[in-house]
């Protein structure tokens, strides 16, 4: 392990509240005093009743809800809610989430300052939704959006966003809470909000003072600085503005994917991720990167990577999330040591690596019966972008016929075929990796699902090396 970049998660874990079903942001101080009592959890769902019902699905038995947090969003900034001076408390009643297929459900209540009269929810077309509702005097919104996973009741109470969510796998038809009528979830999402509105009415500013971390960041040699999400930050959802301006998150473009860098939430993320339900939902990639890191091949742009260099959290959710691990810690950590460095990597020869990545295309397509209908001549790109971060030296690229045979069972066929010739592979959404070499590069190889009325397409990409 590369040395002074790791800092221990023993003081993360003392005050995280995650076990209580509460995360709350550590790190930097917020001027309050010590002893003040923060408003936590408990106080705000003083009832476990009310939390079963929220999670009660449609066959109306009330189950018993565990404190959890929830590792799929289809918006990735509120996981980071500790970090921005935010609470969060979470519960699970049934299976983790492990992806949008699995049938899971998760009751969030939220809370983060706001100085805002109302929150401003929206609906599928970016139009803010009206309050519907009244709850402790204050205006709701209440609302299910499918398209978002979930169904909310969200107010400003006392300089305070507070919402209360129920997720889940919204376009999986036989999740138990698809069948749900839309009024009665939001009815028992009320009734959660009625004492969590209260205690937070009555709390006093002292008291909902939670800590946000501190520190600065930068995508200086790594990456251009992007917008988060890919959009302007006006252009966010509100309450992850709120998150990305209350933690300081840096955004950083990555080719096909983003970077976010929370400064100072090195220990809180470290801890975070060893609590349910994350601590099922990531794998430990240090033998693929050669450093302590975690991923899974869900995150919204393939594949996601977390890992903590010095006293930041570095989150990156990419489709070649793995390779841009390596970038990174070339680029931060002085003493990183990973596949990069190989003598291998400095004086590739790409016309070679070209041939051996169509060679691996064609005999992939051959292994699986596939008749290649398009191979394209390989695309060269400059690995030194004026924006200066690294990429994709050369991309080969081949589409396949229709085929009769399902692609799950493709995918079950390449999995062992790419095995069986010492490629490591992993499986991000909508098809199969695997990384090998060629030509002395590390490279990529990727069989996407059939579209467009033809079959699978198998492209192989080589990154850029670092001299």
């Amino acid at each position: 392990m590369p040395t002074g970049t790791r800092r221990s998660v023993t003081a993360a874990l003392a005050v995280l509240l995650l076990l209580s079903g509460c995360a709350g942001g550590t790190g930097g101080t917020t001027g309050r005093e010590a002893d003040v009592d923060l408003v936590g959890c408990d106080e705000l769902v003083p009832s476990d009743d009310l939390v079963a019902a929220a999670l009660t699905d449609v066959a109306g038995v009330e189950p018993s809800p565990v404190p959890a947090m929830p590792p799929l969003e289809f918006d990735p900034f509120p996981m980071l809610l500790p970090a921005a001076g935010g609470l969060r408390c979470s519960w699970n009643a049934g299976a983790p989430a492990v992806d949008f297929t699995s049938d899971w459900g998760y009751l969030s209540v939220e809370a983060i300052p706001y100085d805002g009269d109302a929150v401003n929810v929206r609906d599928a077309d970016g139009e803010p939704i009206a309050s519907s509702t009244s709850i402790r005097g204050h205006d709701a919104v209440a609302a299910c959006r499918g398209w978002a996973f979930e169904c909310v009741v969200a107010a400003s109470v006392e300089g305070v966003w507070m919402q209360v969510r129920l997720q889940w796998p919204a376009f999986n038809s036989v999740s138990r809470f698809a069948a749900v009528n839309d009024e009665l979830v939001l009815d028992r999402l009320a009734a959660v909000a009625e004492p969590a509105f209260a205690a937070v009415a009555e709390a006093g500013p002292e008291r909902l003072d939670w800590p946000a971390v501190t520190g600065e960041a930068d995508c200086n040699g790594i990456a251009p600085t992007a917008p988060p999400g890919g959009m302007p930050a006006d252009a966010l959802p509100e309450f992850s503005r709120l998150i990305v301006e209350g933690a300081g998150v840096v955004a950083c473009a990555l080719e096909g994917g983003r970077l976010y860098i929370v400064p100072g939430a090195g220990d809180l993320m470290e801890g975070m991720l060893r609590e349910p339900d994350f601590d099922g939902a990531l794998e430990p990639l240090d033998d693929r990167i050669g450093y302590p890191a975690l991923g899974r091949a869900s995150g919204p742009g393939g594949m996601l990577v977390i890992l903590t260099i010095a006293e930041d959290a570095y989150v990156i959710d990419a489709g070649d999330a793995v390779a841009y691990a390596r970038d990174i810690l070339t680029a931060r950590v002085a003493d990183y040591a990973g596949p990069q460095r190989d003598e291998s990597l400095r004086a590739p020869d790409i016309a070679t690596a070209e041939a051996e990545g169509l060679a691996l295309v064609e005999g992939t397509a051959a292994e699986l019966g596939l008749t290649i209908a398009t191979t394209y001549p390989p695309e060269r790109r400059r690995c030194e972008h004026p924006d200066g971060f690294p990429g994709v030296v050369s991309e080969v690229v081949v589409t396949t016929a229709a085929s009769s045979t399902p692609d799950e069972e493709l995918f079950e066929l390449v999995d062992r075929y790419w095995s069986s010739r010492s490629l490591t592979v992993y499986h991000p959404d909508n098809g199969i990796a695997a990384e090998g070499t060629a030509g002395g590069l590390i490279s990529t190889v990727y069989l996407t699902a059939s579209e467009f009325g033809g079959g699978p397409s198998i492209r192989v990409q080589l990154p850029c090396a670092l001299e």
